[in-house]
């Protein structure tokens, strides 16, 4: 075969690939790359490709492994830098894939991609302050790509400050010489992502009705994503009940000192990650551990300062270095086996463990007792529950996102089962069914009368949750569902006299020892 014809041949075969991958053929896309190799093993393209299909398969140490050798054969080429980075971030190895972002970064400063792709990767490895330097680099550059406010915001979110996003989208919106209506009106809303950053600009605009609506519709895009739902949340909070004493936020606490304790701990993605019993695991961990090592915390404005009596700890007060909770150290301070890994430290991910002495069970319950201002609207919805009836048994029927997500859903036929067998040894019980989708799922239960949060009004001037989580944490038997959000309100419970879960090993009801 002469040059010009293998040439193209291994051009056609390329071309063959892209369309494979592009289908979603990522097997006959690898078996087409590796002939190529064969006829031609210094083929850098052939290797780069071969490891992106890797990739997508997440067979990620053969992808590796193909695209560090495209690089050894043709080590000037920007693009294999970004996907190998990629590759690495998506294997946790931050630092190697800072390293490939700033590399290929520096063969083509006007790779866009790369440069977006450096900002993320410095803000997940924790270095802050990096991150944003880039945003604003970035942000120079490239005006009409509005998803580095995206990550503005979260900065602003993790360093707990107010100071970012607004003067950033000011100046912004000045250089483009039009008005903040057009300059919003020019945000695409194509992606979750867009919709939430178009939300809070809305919001920092002062334009709260139209801010909260695009914070919905990002929802609906993305049901489980804990930064729409924290803001959304707070927000609506902060324009509705701003005023009451009992929900102020005290000023925040800016000093570096450990004055009375032996460190710090902080979490700076409290909120973002995960909704709200997720948050509260998170919350609940860290202060056992600071509890335990008699370390102060410090966190973010997230959603619990604003519901709970004992959750008004420190804002964030500095950037410390960033630690994973599957750290080997970490785990064994967990234990007690030695102490923590640093003075000051901020933590990635969760160790909340359910706690086994009544002690730690007492201060959690503590910590997580509702403010004085939302049991006064609760306690009604309760005692009407209670009026005519003995034993209050709620049911958490999760649905929404779980379906979605392929996660382990109970039917209500399940449910209605286990009713069948319990009801008539209750005394005068009545049913409560809390539920993502209560609306839908309660009708299924209309044999035994179910109340829902809906049946009481419009009790909040936000998206209530917080009717079912209070109900859960004060009824007689409580059957939890498999998130988090049930099994927080039933650690909150002190009284219940039953309580069960849906066990996903075997699609049974079955006590459950707390």
């Amino acid at each position: 075969m002469s040059i010009n014809k293998k040439e193209q041949f291994l051009s056609e075969m390329l071309i063959e690939s892209f369309e494979c991958q592009q289908k979603g053929e990522y097997d006959k896309a690898i078996s087409i790359l590796n002939k190529m190799i064969e006829i031609e093993p210094a083929n850098s393209d052939a290797h780069h490709y071969l490891g992106l299909s890797y990739m997508q398969q997440h067979n990620f140490n053969k992808a590796i492994s193909e695209m560090e050798l495209a690089i050894r054969l043709s080590p000037n080429l920007d693009n294999y830098y970004n996907n190998l980075g990629l590759t690495y971030w998506k294997t946790k190895q931050r630092e190697k894939s800072i390293e490939c972002f700033r590399k290929g970064y520096k063969l083509n400063e006007n790779n866009r991609f790369i440069h977006f792709n450096l900002t993320q990767v410095l803000f997940d490895a924790g270095q802050i302050e990096q991150s944003l330097s880039e945003c604003y680099k970035y942000l120079e550059k490239y005006s009409y790509d509005y998803y580095v406010f995206f990550m503005l915001i979260l900065i602003e979110y993790r360093l707990c400050r107010k100071d970012i996003v607004l003067p950033a989208a000011i100046e912004h919106q000045k250089r483009k010489n039009i008005s903040v209506e057009k300059w919003l009106d020019s945000i695409p809303e194509t992606d979750n992502k867009l919709l939430f950053t178009k939300g809070v600009l809305c919001i920092l605009f002062k334009n709260i009705h139209e801010g909260i609506r695009l914070l919905k519709q990002s929802e609906k895009k993305l049901p489980g994503a804990g930064w729409i739902f924290t803001y959304k949340i707070i927000t609506q909070i902060n324009q509705n009940y701003s005023a009451n004493i009992d929900l102020r936020i005290k000023e925040k606490n800016q000093f570096n000192a450990i004055s009375g304790f032996n460190g710090i701990i902080s979490m700076n993605d409290l909120g973002i990650i995960g909704r709200f019993g997720h948050e509260i695991y998170y919350y609940l961990g860290l202060k056992l551990y600071a509890k335990k090592h008699n370390y102060r915390l410090e966190v973010t404005d997230w959603l619990g300062r604003y519901l709970f009596e004992g959750c008004n700890d420190s804002f964030i007060s500095g950037i410390y270095d960033t630690i994973d909770s599957g750290d080997p150290l970490f785990t064994k301070s967990i234990e007690g086996r030695c102490p923590p890994p640093k003075k000051k430290f901020n933590l990635r991910g969760g160790c909340f463990r359910m706690p086994q002495t009544v002690e730690d069970k007492n201060y959690l319950r503590k910590l997580l007792k509702l403010k004085l201002f939302w049991r006064e609207k609760l306690d009604p919805c309760v005692a009407n529950l209670r009026k005519h009836h003995k034993t209050l048994l709620t049911i958490h029927v999760r649905r929404g996102d779980y379906i979605k997500d392929g996660y382990y859903v109970p039917s209500s036929q399940l449910y209605l089962e286990w009713l069948a067998t319990i009801w008539p040894s209750l005394d005068r019980p009545v049913l409560y069914i809390a539920s993502d989708e209560a609306e839908r799922v309660h009708v299924d239960f209309w044999k035994f009368n179910p109340f829902i949060g809906k049946y009481f009004g419009n009790i909040f001037l936000f998206d209530d949750f917080l009717t079912d989580f209070y109900i859960m944490s004060q009824s007689d038997i409580l059957v939890i569902g498999t998130s988090s959000f049930s099994r927080i309100a039933a650690l909150c419970n002190e009284n219940y006299t039953g309580l069960y879960w849906t066990n996903p090993k075997n699609n049974r009801i079955e006590p459950l020892n707390n």
